[in-house]
């Protein structure tokens, strides 16, 4: 049996080289204007560096790096994972050109670099005037050049004088203009492509990719997970690997010249390979490359290609037969959302590669099938069904803008369709047809093994889809007879799915891989992965409930008296006894404020204020409110100008403090896999993750900052200059609509009588909604209503004690003040009535007639 790739291989360093026209001038990178963007494929290499960076949108990819050398000044920009998208995961092309300007103007880019003259550099770094300390360049300069030369470059002085006087950067120049680096253009190229290349580190492999190499890259060549039987026959590792090819063009011969000279040159090992012979966009190569990353492929398979021990692909000779690929994405957001303005283009952007990467291919490739006459590998279809019913199917376009203008022209004649989901399965049916479901908890891993024989699916269809349309999906395919899997790929991200899917069928691997999937799980994992029952995990709710039941009467009661906060995880001690209990305790009281100079003005406090006003933001930023995230971007008077935040600011640090707690503890203590939840729990952790990674970025950042004494001043900035208080606010309330759905299902199923739900959970989630807060207008809190809603707003506990308690909350006013569910929470109150008279006529009934009456 194949064996996986040691753990960690998906982590070795992989970065790209692309050679693209274009040169390091401003006036060539213009941000705000969409239609520069077809200027050098500005949209092309948004693509790319979005592939390279963000393959699967999430953190772990921000060690990624891509170089673009381009072609006209022999520049080089450098592009790493700490490229911000403005809104969203992923860079978009405005990010990326922005950033791309600042770099060349000067002006500081995170994650973005641009090196000018690069052969310089180059030629220093090699042992020229780089390599000589400042005194050693004014010995050699002083020693070597004439006295006219000295006293043009004002050298003809004292060495003590001149090291006091001139910089290092001064001599730089003079020893420049006494030996000059590379006159011609091709000197030029290879010593920007040796600058590249240099930060390889020994070990390293540069690979040069295109589709007219003789030799095959075997990502998805089985061999390359077995383990040779002894260890003469290991194959040789690499430390690094740079992939180079061409963007949105070939590489010229020069340029090929230039990168197997300074590869020579700096002792690094060159392949030349190919990635299937299909002709494809170098955004969608990059895409796949760094989501088989994701997998662990790239690196055994570079060395088995290197080795030469890789194996003929299964069409090798008798060609690709066309596999019709439909691919069904249900986009989280409605048609109206779909707009052309750059501001929420990022939220959008997901929709725009999916477009591309499923409808759109290399013009070469087309022209090619069509001159011999053949179809196309790939015969592609994409339906996209908004959350309001509209669906679309149409041919996208190359640039962001473009791809959203088709959309809204396609939507402005379509109505809404309830059976889409239905239409799109119906069209897949065939004689040998087969679902795909992203699934990254259950999902079979297509990479770990292979099956030969001559089935292969004429069509597969690709289903992305949220948890809520899971079921439906996986009906629809059971009534129409379409085999469904779940498969994990590219971590859940539908456009390297995609392209994955495309290249694995260039290559001539997904046939046997399917093959493998059909024979070991599709008939027995489906079914059985629809069948689970939908199970809560008590002691998550438990452990949950009791960390706000015995720490939210203490804030009550030292409310008056002091102000903790810093409540957060880290301090927060937890006991749990031999019985099981658990205890909670909260200490480090280092940031606590007295409560009667906290909100008051006290001529106590610089210039009489209240210390709200002068003292800074303090604690865990991941468990700040939003009006806290507004106080570090820019100070208290930012906040007076918006009472809603200043409010939440003066009374709710605590409170949101340990209601985030709450929530992660509940969340954290949940099963991983999402098919044993129910519904409104997956949403709940896909919520927090969000949340959670959001905040830790930004986390990183203030602790990067603090530790290393960098500049306050410039983060603050940069936090405003990308709204970090509105992302967070956003995340919030996405938060906190997911507690709304989590407490109406809870008090439903406990009113109901049912077990999915433990008793308590409703009081839960309705404590967390008064915690937890996204800066909005919701009034002022306060423990005490924390106690009571814990205590009393679950409707579980019968509307008869509802009605004799009357320290308990009145149930309707909660109703109207909640805006999560009121439809919902109104229709549960008339029950909670229905269900009390109910009761108390069938006590009234059984003191009338005994029960041995009744039969």
């Amino acid at each position: 049996m194949p064996k996986r790739p040691r753990p960690g291989s998906e982590h070795a360093a992989v970065s790209f080289l692309l050679f693209s026209d274009g040169r390091a001038d401003p006036e060539e990178w213009r941000p705000n204007a969409d239609e520069s963007m077809w200027w050098g494929r500005r949209d092309a290499l948004a693509r790319i560096a979005a592939a390279a960076l963000r393959p699967a949108a999430q953190p772990e990819a921000a060690s990624a790096s891509c170089t673009v050398l381009l072609a006209d000044d022999n520049s080089l920009l450098r592009i790493d994972g700490r490229l911000q998208a403005k809104s969203g995961t992923v860079p978009t092309e405005e990010d990326l050109v922005r950033s791309v300007r600042r770099a060349i103007t000067g002006c500081g880019a995170l994650g973005t670099a641009c090196i000018k003259e690069p052969w310089k550099r180059a030629q220093l770094s090699a042992g020229g005037g780089d390599a000589l300390g400042k005194r050693e360049l004014l010995e050699q300069l002083q020693r070597r050049m004439p006295l006219e030369f000295l006293r043009v470059h004002g050298l003809n002085k004292s060495p003590a004088q001149l090291l006091k006087s001139c910089t290092r950067q001064q001599l730089l120049d003079a020893w420049e203009a006494a030996f000059p680096s590379h006159e011609d253009a091709e000197d030029a190229l290879s010593g920007a492509v040796k600058c590249a290349l240099a930060q390889l580190p020994k070990g390293g492999l540069v690979v040069i990719l295109h589709e007219d190499c003789s030799a095959d890259l075997p990502l998805f060549d089985l061999p390359l997970f077995e383990e040779p039987a002894d260890g003469s026959d290991a194959l040789k590792e690499f430390s690094a690997v740079l992939f180079v090819l061409g963007a949105v063009r070939d590489m010229r011969p020069a340029e090929l010249r230039a990168v197997e000279r300074a590869a020579k040159g700096l002792e690094l090992s060159t392949a030349r390979l190919r990635l299937g012979q299909v002709p494809e966009f170098s955004s969608k190569v990059v895409r796949c490359i760094a989501a088989a990353h994701l997998h662990g492929l790239v690196m055994p398979a570079v060395a088995r290609a290197v080795a030469g021990t890789g194996t003929a692909p299964e069409a090798a000779a008798n060609g690709l037969a066309p596999l019709a690929l439909t691919v069904f994405c249900a986009f989280p957001k409605s048609s109206e959302a779909l707009s052309l303005e750059r501001n929420i283009r990022g939220e959008l952007l997901p929709l725009v590669q999916l477009c591309v990467c499923t409808l759109w291919r290399s013009k070469i490739g087309d022209r090619l099938s069509s001159d011999e006459g053949a179809a196309r590998e790939v015969e592609p279809k994409l339906w996209i069904l908004f959350n309001d019913g509209l669906s679309s199917s149409h041919k996208a376009a190359p640039t962001e803008r473009q791809v959203l203008e088709a959309l809204q022209q396609r939507l402005r004649v379509a109505k809404p369709k309830s059976d889409a989901l239905r239409r799109a399965v119906r069209s897949c049916v065939g004689k040998s047809s087969l679902a795909l479901m992203l699934s990254e908890a259950d999902g079979f891993d297509l990479f770990q093994g292979a099956c030969s024989g001559k089935w292969m699916p004429d069509h597969l269809l690709l289903l992305v889809c949220p948890p809520p349309m899971a079921s439906a999906a996986a009906a629809a395919c059971r009534e129409e007879s379409v085999p469904l899997a779940p498969v994990a790929m590219a971590r859940n991200s539908a456009p390297s799915a995609v392209v994955l899917l495309q290249f694995m069928h260039y290559c001539g691997s997904l046939a046997p891989r399917l093959r493998h999937l059909r024979r070991t799980r599709l008939d027995a994992e489906s079914p059985r992965m629809l069948a689970k029952s939908e199970v809560f995990e008590k002691a998550s709710a438990e452990s949950a409930r009791a960390l706000v039941e015995q720490l939210a009467p203490t804030m009550a009661a030292i409310a008056n008296v002091m102000y903790h906060r810093d409540v957060n995880a880290h301090n927060i001690l937890a006991h749990v006894a031999p019985g099981g209990q658990l205890s909670f305790g909260l200490v480090d009281f280092g940031l606590a404020v007295d409560a009667s100079t906290w909100m008051d003005p006290s001529p106590l406090n610089p210039g009489g204020k209240s210390e709200w006003e002068f003292l800074d933001v303090g604690g865990d930023c991941r468990y700040w409110p939003v009006s806290a995230w507004r106080q570090f971007e820019a100070g208290c008077r930012a906040l007076v100008e918006e009472e809603p935040l200043c409010t939440e600011y003066q009374t709710h640090l605590d409170l949101q403090g340990l209601g985030l707690t709450a929530v992660q503890v509940l969340v954290c203590l949940l099963p991983k896999r999402h098919a044993e939840l129910v519904l409104e729990l997956r949403l709940l952790q896909e919520a927090w993750q969000k949340y959670w990674e959001e905040a830790s970025c930004y986390w990183a950042a203030l602790l990067e900052t603090f530790r290393h004494g960098g500049d306050w001043v410039v983060l603050k900035q940069e936090f405003v200059a990308r709204g970090v208080h509105k992302i967070i606010a956003s995340r919030l309330e996405a938060l906190r609509e997911t507690l709304g759905q989590c407490l109406c299902a809870a008090a439903a199923a406990n009113l109901g009588g049912g077990d999915t739900w433990p008793r308590g959970s409703a009081g839960l989630f309705w404590a967390l909604l008064a915690m937890v807060s996204s800066g909005e207008s919701m009034g002022a809190a306060s423990w005490q209503d924390v106690c009571m809603r814990l205590r009393g707003a679950g409707p579980e506990e019968g509307a008869s004690k509802h009605r004799q308690d009357p320290n308990l909350p009145d149930v309707k006013a909660e109703a109207q003040a909640a805006p999560e569910a009121p439809q919902l929470l109104g229709y549960l109150c008339k029950l909670r009535a229905l269900a009390a008279k109910a009761r108390d006529l069938s006590l009234e009934f059984e003191k009338l007639v005994p029960m041995g009456e009744v039969a």
